[in-house]
């Protein structure tokens, strides 16, 4: 996201993974930065 966004609280959408087997704890890590909450 660019620094001219303006998130509100729940503006974000939730990430669903739907095979958390195939991410990498890094790349998870990752996501949380860009979506509050990921669904695996």
């Amino acid at each position: 996201m660019s620094s001219h966004h303006i998130v509100r609280e729940k503006q974000e959408p939730a990430l669903l993974i739907a095979n958390g087997e195939a991410c990498s704890e890094e790349l998870i890590g990752q996501l949380l930065e860009w979506s509050p909450t990921v669904v695996v």
